[in-house]
């Protein structure tokens, strides 16, 4: 649900992006307390460390604690121990083939070839303002997205020469920035 929205309807800023938050981040460190839980998030541990993929993850996982990561596979797969832990296989191996970690730590400019094609970001820009706008009282990210009638896909290619990939890239290095900037709580 979004946090603020502009009088127009336009603008929209949305707090935590796809991350626990508020109560849901409660409930995720309290669900991570509970024994059952304990137990499968144990064997999530082992399997990961026996397939060697404990340090593939600590690369990615930010600042959200292992438990929390860990239980959000688990809770998506319904308590199901080797589904979670194939669906985090799986989503790391995106990761690593998609280089996110590396995409994560470049810039807007760099994403988009700002520098090779700053005529494409700056209409990127102008067509699809956003940004990580600081946090909220309770510690969340805010980020600010406006959508509304300016986008335009097909003068972004004919006139940015920004095709669907580098779009996509842009919004999985926003929701990356968003991730990164995620407290140990899920806050």
């Amino acid at each position: 649900m979004p946090d603020v929205a502009a009088s127009d309807g336009t603008t929209v800023a949305f707090g935590a992006l796809n991350l626990q938050s508020g109560m849901a981040a409660a409930a995720v460190s309290d669900s991570c307390s509970d024994p059952a839980t304990v137990q499968q998030l144990d064997e999530m541990k082992v399997v990961l460390k026996e397939e060697g993929l404990l340090d593939t993850l600590s690369k990615h996982q930010g600042k959200e604690s292992l438990a929390n990561l860990l239980a959000r596979f688990l809770r998506a797969r319904k308590g199901n121990v080797p589904a979670a832990v194939k669906l985090l296989r799986e989503d790391l191996k995106w990761r690593d083939d998609e280089d996110i970690l590396g995409l994560r730590y470049s810039s807007a400019s760099q994403v988009l070839r700002g520098q090779e094609n700053p005529a494409g970001k700056a209409l990127h820009d102008a067509q699809v303002p956003s940004g990580l706008l600081g946090h909220d009282k309770m510690g969340r990210p805010v980020m600010f997205i406006e959508v509304g009638g300016k986008f335009n896909a097909n003068k972004l290619e004919s006139e940015g020469e920004l095709v669907h990939s580098h779009l996509q890239r842009f919004q999985w290095w926003l929701s990356e920035r968003v991730f990164d900037t995620v407290e140990q709580g899920g806050k």
